[in-house]
């Protein structure tokens, strides 16, 4: 989920973003953990732009 996250912000929003992943990840983990995490980054900074959702497989 980072990597997704990261990919699709603008470059020179990428460092912030993942600091603040980093940041705020207290104890969770996963996917869930760094949604979580980037969520409370854009609470806290709402110009922090937000990428598309995420699109699961077909199966």
């Amino acid at each position: 989920r980072l990597t997704a996250i990261l990919r699709d912000l603008p470059i020179h929003w990428r460092f912030f973003a993942k600091t603040e992943i980093f940041r705020r990840m207290k104890g969770g983990s996963g996917p869930e953990g760094v949604q979580a995490a980037f969520d409370a980054a854009c609470e806290r900074f709402p110009e922090l732009p937000r990428p598309r959702p995420v699109r699961e497989a077909a199966e």
